[in-house]
């Protein structure tokens, strides 16, 4: 009987034992996770220090290669122009950003290289484009930007490159932005129809008025709401 008493305590102690090892591991393990988050977090905001940012371009760490565009852009250099234009196909939008702003401070020396982007590169790298010719104001950047407007196949290309000719003001591209009130997607045409209004010609309010688009937009504010709601 003592015996199964013992053996009983026995069992039961090893259980309290067993229990209480692995609640300790678990506070290790816990432990061990806290101090790599930590030791990650810590290190989060550091930046490997190079020599020279501009000729690690190309680097894997995304803000050194922000850091070369950055310097580009203060220090204009004709040379480098070519770098500059491949990272507006950069994937961090930060560092296409930057190489953009870079591009701007070479002025008309970027001009045909950038339009070659905006006609044929990714998408992202032709919104890019966009901001660059944007503020190019020659002849040839704006004649580029028309042609973008009624055939680039992105909306999301189209639409800046409709701020972008309201911005700019040249009575010139009325008649571009006029045929571009056709554009099927929304939100271009709003695009359009403000930059027309920028411009403000009188050929330019007219057509704005007169769009079919317009008196749909007209018909669906006088509607009660469930019908907004559901109109097409």
């Amino acid at each position: 009987m003592a015996f199964k008493v013992l053996m009983r305590g026995g069992i039961y102690l090893l259980f309290i034992i067993g229990v209480a090892l692995k609640w300790v591991m678990t506070k290790m393990d816990k432990s061990k996770k806290r101090e790599i988050v930590e030791d990650f977090l810590s290190q989060a905001d550091y930046l490997p220090q190079v020599d020279d940012p501009i000729a690690q371009h190309t680097n894997r760490d995304w803000r050194i290669r922000l850091s070369a565009m950055q310097m580009l852009a203060t220090n204009p250099d004709a040379e480098q122009i070519e770098t500059l234009i491949a990272h507006l196909d950069d994937d961090v939008f930060d560092v296409r950003e930057a190489a953009a702003q870079a591009l701007i401070a070479h002025g008309e020396d970027v001009v045909i290289n950038t339009i070659d982007v905006l006609l044929t590169g990714s998408l992202e790298a032709r919104e890019m484009a966009v901001k660059v010719l944007s503020e190019l104001h020659t002849e040839v950047s704006i004649a580029a930007l028309e042609q973008a407007l009624l055939e680039d196949e992105s909306a999301w290309v189209r639409i800046p490159v409709a701020e972008a000719l309201g911005k700019i003001g040249d009575e010139a591209t009325v008649p571009t932005l006029i045929r571009a009130l056709d554009d099927t997607h929304q939100d271009v045409y709003k695009a359009v129809a403000k930059a027309l209004i920028q411009i403000g010609t009188d050929e330019a309010i007219q057509a704005t008025a007169d769009h079919p688009y317009n008196d749909k937009v007209k018909k669906r504010r006088s509607l009660p709401n469930d019908d907004l709601l559901t109109f097409n």
